[in-house]
Parts: C-alpha cells; sequence; structure tokens
C-alpha cells in the first residue's frame, strides 16, 4: 500500500496476476478519490469517483463490443446516464 497524504493506494489483483481495482482509500476505509477496474484481460472495465464511500461525479462503464454508459452519480445516487459509442480500452 502506498500513502497519498492522508488517502492509501490499494490495489486488488486477479489470480493471474492482472490488476482487477486500483484507487484511493480514506484511514477509515471508505473508498475516495478515482478508482479504476479492470477485465481480466487488462482491458477498462470502470472509471469511478468516490468521496468518502459514496459514488460521486461521472463515471465510464465499458462494456466489450458494446456501447460505453456513462453515469453520473451525486451524494451515491443516479442523477443521469447516457450511452456512448464504443471507446479504445
Amino acid at each position: 500500500m502506498v500513502q497519498k497524504g492522508d488517502l492509501y493506494e490499494v490495489t486488488i489483483y486477479y489470480n493471474n496476476g492482472g490488476i482487477m481495482q486500483q484507487g484511493f482509500m480514506t484511514p477509515k476505509n471508505e473508498l475516495h478519490d478515482t478508482w479504476k477496474s479492470y477485465y481480466e484481460d487488462g482491458s477498462k472495465k470502470c472509471e469511478a469517483v468516490y468521496y468518502k464511500g459514496k459514488k460521486t461525479g461521472v463515471w465510464h462503464y465499458f462494456y466489450k463490443n458494446e456501447k460505453t454508459k456513462r453515469v453520473t452519480y451525486k451524494d451515491n445516487k443516479v442523477v443521469k446516464v447516457e450511452e456512448l459509442e464504443p471507446l479504445d480500452n
């Protein structure tokens, strides 16, 4: 674990050694700041933002061979969902 100010960087791995999730946590073990998730093949699955454990801001969900979804959260609630053309991940 790497410390960045009061935050701790956390990396969770698949059994094959690839990164499953990577992001930051507060000293109270709350997800905070940017989190990224990956499929087992290493391609991007989700880019997310948390504020003290709550979903916030714009998240991007990447689906293989499908449209990307952009979801906006505020205080852990969905406020907007948009479908985008597939992006290179």
